[in-house]
């Protein structure tokens, strides 16, 4: 399932979906919101483009690759209690990115994130 919105404010939001394939999500420039939980994928692909964008991923599977960037802007990701099967990339792209890691996430081929700062409870 492929999602490319526009050059607003786009807010993104699963909960409960399941796909054999990719979800790919291209929200464009803007303040975007990216919100998946519960939900459980082959591949995920994340871009939220230019902006101060926000991504959460919680409770959630990906069987094999992820990719998550975010672009120019001042960026939060938060992953939670999500498991990724594969090695998971996330890019924090330009100026002042964070990466918040809650709960219990597991990354069965390992996490390379390029993030200034990233948070542990």
């Amino acid at each position: 399932m492929k999602v490319v919105l526009g050059s607003r404010r786009d807010r993104v939001f699963t909960n409960g979906l399941w796909l054999s394939d990719a979800l790919i999500v291209n929200t464009g420039l803007g303040n975007d919101n990216v919100h998946v939980q519960s939900s459980q994928f082959g591949k995920l692909k994340i871009d939220t483009g230019g902006g101060s964008d926000s991504m959460l991923i919680d409770s959630t599977t990906v069987d094999r690759r992820s990719r998550i960037f975010a672009g120019w802007g001042n960026d939060t990701v938060t992953l939670r209690d999500s498991t990724f099967g594969r090695k998971a990339i996330l890019e924090g792209g330009m100026d002042d990115d964070t990466l918040h890691l809650l709960g219990v996430n597991l990354f069965n081929k390992g996490l390379e994130e390029d993030f200034e700062q990233v948070l542990e409870p």
